[in-house]
């Protein structure tokens, strides 16, 4: 009976998923109508159904720990589950329930006006968060929890929720870990695809917090959040790599996580002093790096971008006394002015802007006095003052999306 009762549910689940494919227009219309009832059981069902598969795991005697020998089994639709010691955890019908259930919040998620009152719907957030971070991986399907924190990005694209969301009790331990799962070589590339998968949206819903000003205090005094987006920015390849769809997702990363360091840049003295130190300037090296090498053009931007941002007067010396910045900046301001450019978005405006706080800063009496007037006559003053004129301080923007 109880079978029976779980193969309806499921099957209803999927029905329901189905309509919420239309335009966001719709579902929009539809949330407000009913969507706090529908939150309410969506929440329920998969509240029971994760607290079912944690009870079969425990049953089945089947650790928290991903195997990475284990063999792929076909679950509905093509969903990829991994059988342990010949028993596979949790059913065609429980896989089913949670991949439409999620997906169905996830389409709410969509709709820009309901991602507040989402946020706010009691148990939402957490049963997100309890499916992402179940102590055994594979007693859920991978959609599930790809849908999952894919809404649970989108949630934090809205200025209302950052603060709620940053200090909700678990909530950055759950993005972290998810920003931490890195594919290893051994994987199958549904494995590995998902792992990437994991990392981006888990770090593109950081970059969305990052970006409200009450938040960059908290998160870049977290420690582990500054060290995480820096290796992402470092991980250039994966397993599969070959694969266009694998370097989309990279670069992606990539771009999520130099833009929260970018915001994060944007904040209070003290912040970027403390950033400026961390690890013994390990992240001034990185950015530096990519100021230097990266061949991608919106990197590099955000690279110069998040300098400019940590470049103040305390911080300035910093800045002069290293020969690998000071190149960078000597590269991009000595290249020829591009007069169709008049973005305030381009490596030699940030660049512009962070070396006329160096001039300001930076006295004969200093160590890295020899440095500045390297560089200050290798470049086109005349050029770096139109350049910096309109350049604001600034962060980057939060990404909404609208596909999941």
């Amino acid at each position: 009976m109880l079978e029976l009762f779980l193969k309806e549910i499921s099957y209803t689940c999927d029905a329901i998923e189905c309509i919420y494919r239309a335009n966001s227009s719709v579902v929009g219309t539809s949330f407000a109508r009913v969507g706090r009832d529908m939150l309410q059981l969506l929440v329920g069902i998969i509240d029971n159904e994760l607290a079912r598969s944690r009870l079969v795991s425990e049953k089945a005697g089947i650790d928290g720990e991903l195997s990475n020998t284990s063999t792929p089994q076909l679950g509905p639709e093509g969903s990829v589950r991994e059988r342990h010691d010949d028993k596979v955890v949790g059913s065609i019908q429980g896989d089913l329930l949670l991949q439409k259930a999620t997906k169905t919040i996830g389409h709410f998620a969509r709709v820009g006006d309901a991602t507040k009152p989402m946020a706010h719907f009691p148990g939402v957030s957490g049963v997100l968060m309890r499916l992402i971070s179940m102590e055994t991986p594979f007693a859920v399907p991978w959609e599930a929890r790809l849908s999952s924190l894919w809404t649970l990005a989108n949630l934090a694209c809205n200025a209302e929720n950052m603060v709620m969301l940053a200090v909700t009790p678990g909530m950055l331990n759950v993005l972290i870990r998810a920003m931490q799962r890195f594919p290893l070589q051994e994987n199958s590339l549904v494995s590995a695809m998902e792992a990437l998968r994991s990392r981006s949206i888990a770090t593109r819903a950081m970059l969305n917090l990052s970006w409200a000003p009450e938040n960059k205090i908290i998160l870049a005094e977290h420690t582990e959040v500054v060290s995480t987006l820096l290796e992402l920015i470092m991980y250039r390849s994966a397993p599969y790599d070959q694969s266009q769809t694998v370097q989309t997702v990279l670069q992606a990363t990539r771009q999520h996580a130099v833009g929260a360091l970018r915001n994060l840049a944007a904040a209070p003295r003290r912040i970027k002093l403390m950033l400026c130190d961390f690890q013994g300037g390990q992240l001034l090296n990185v950015l530096t790096d990519m100021a230097l090498e990266e061949v991608d053009a919106s990197l590099e931007t955000r690279a110069y971008a998040a300098l400019q941002n940590l470049c103040i007067q305390d911080t300035a010396e910093r800045f002069a006394k290293r020969p690998a910045l000071v190149r960078a900046l000597k590269r991009v301001l000595s290249q020829p002015e591009d007069l169709s450019d008049h973005s305030e978005e381009s490596p030699k405006a940030h660049a512009s802007a962070t070396l006329m706080v160096l001039e300001r800063s930076i006295t004969s009496e200093m160590d890295s006095y020899a440095n500045l007037q390297e560089l200050l006559g290798s470049v086109d003053h005349n050029a770096i003052a139109s350049s910096s004129s309109t350049v604001q301080l600034a962060a980057h923007g939060v990404i909404h999306s609208t596909a999941i």
